[in-house]
């Protein structure tokens, strides 16, 4: 910036959107503004949409000196030349220099860059490379990533910018990443780029599909499909996930972690099929949980007052925003459920898979169970339960018990020749 100027132009031009800002001389952002590119606009409507935001910014300015206008275009452009190279996100654009075609009817300089080389270099004049230059701690490279209409990347290194052949050493949004046949098409012709699996474009591209998708219970089903955009799908996720479905073999610790989630939210644990007495009627006003955890939920199959009732229940606690998770032995599709609304609620949001625990892993749970009652339980003796009983948590728990019960009244420690006579004792009982 020259000695007369105070303020600059700078411009970042996008896939989706071109924006403008006058800044001073410490990079503060005086006044702004933006406008999205006409859907289908041509290379002539394009620039001359820019050339009137650029001239919205001199309006602003008034009579202040300008010390130049500084272009950051999504896409590859030549260092030298400010030449842009086969933007994938605005292909209109291809060869054009931004450079050429302004600079000789502004009064100051023009600048042209990669948007994201060129946030690298502000993010390391003022932002992270800023604060560590300022504590001594300045980095050899600084890196930056940059996710939007597309993804790009921008590399520092000691200072400048490392820029390669025609400025593409750090395009990171078109390496392939996926091999696979049916890997997403990019935009620059590839297959596979990470950016048509990650930027927002593709985010909101999945988004859509699986929103259209027979049985997803979701904010954004209820949405046109021009109206999910990777803003709204980031918006949702923010609001946080609100339902879970377990699925897992006896044993792999379903009912342990319902129990502790329900616990630590001061939720509400329920499992139909364990008390024949609990009638549906149970369900009710549970939306104003904190937390619901349903456990053997596959009890229901069969009995319309049940099915009907946990229904009920999933709606109210979608409308109140209150969370479930829900669990069984099978996953959704195969509880057998006749209630078809019920079925599709219940296969709505992620079902996580859970493996039954094996022999070192039960013997961890006995052993950690062990020490926070402050019973001494060598691994060995854990090993040797394992092998020789059921393999499942609640019954190896209830055996700790009885095995503390039994060493505190013989005063004898828990070791494998203890176990073996309590274990052939009862045996013989």
């Amino acid at each position: 910036m020259n000695q007369q100027a105070d303020v600059a132009l700078a411009m970042d031009w996008g896939g989706t959107w071109n924006r403008i800002a006058v800044v001073d001389r410490l990079g503060e952002i005086l006044w702004q503004s933006r406008q999205p590119n006409a859907p289908g606009a041509d290379r002539a409507q394009l620039l001359a949409a820019g050339a009137g935001l650029i001239e919205q910014a001199r309006d602003w300015c008034g009579g202040r000196a300008i010390a130049g206008l500084g272009i950051a275009v999504a896409g590859p452009v030549d260092a030298a030349t400010g030449t842009l190279l086969d933007p994938p996100n605005l292909p209109a654009l291809n060869g054009v220099s931004l450079k050429d075609h302004w600079a000789p009817a502004l009064p100051f300089p023009v600048q042209i860059g990669n948007d994201a080389n060129l946030a690298a270099l502000g993010e390391y004049r003022y932002g992270a490379g800023l604060a560590a230059r300022r504590e001594q701690n300045t980095a050899a490279t600084l890196v930056y990533v940059t996710v939007s209409t597309g993804i790009g990347g921008g590399v520092i290194d000691r200072g400048r910018l490392f820029l390669g052949a025609n400025g593409m050493a750090a395009e990171i949004g078109h390496q392939v990443v996926d091999r696979n046949n049916a890997a997403a098409q990019c935009q620059c012709g590839a297959q596979g780029c990470l950016e048509s699996l990650a930027s927002g474009t593709a985010i909101a591209r999945i988004a859509r599909r699986r929103a259209a998708a027979p049985g997803v219970n979701s904010e954004l089903s209820a949405r046109r499909a021009d109206e999910i955009t990777a803003e709204s799908v980031f918006a949702a996720a923010g609001r946080g996930d609100r339902y879970l479905y377990l699925a897992g073999p006896a044993g792999a610790g379903k009912t342990h972690l319902l129990v502790a989630a329900a616990r630590a939210e001061e939720g509400f644990y329920l499992d139909p099929g364990a008390e024949p007495g609990i009638g549906p009627a149970v369900t009710e006003g549970l939306e104003k949980a904190r937390l619901v955890c349903l456990d053997g939920v596959g009890a229901a199959a069969g009995r319309s007052d049940w099915e009907e009732a946990l229904f009920r229940l999933f709606n109210a606690l979608e409308t109140a925003g209150a969370p479930l998770i829900a669990a069984d032995r099978a996953p959704p599709g195969r509880l057998g459920l006749r209630l078809p609304d019920l079925a599709s609620r219940l296969a709505s949001g992620p079902v996580l898979g859970l493996a039954a625990l094996d022999e070192p892993e039960l013997g961890q749970v006995l052993v950690g169970r062990a020490q926070a009652r402050g019973i001494e339980l060598p691994p060995s003796v854990a090993a040797y339960l394992v092998a020789r009983e059921r393999r499942d948590v609640p019954h190896l728990l209830a055996l700790l018990d009885r095995l503390d019960r039994h060493s505190l009244a013989a005063q004898r420690s828990v070791t494998i020749p203890f176990v073996r006579s309590l274990l052939a004792g009862e045996g013989e009982g």
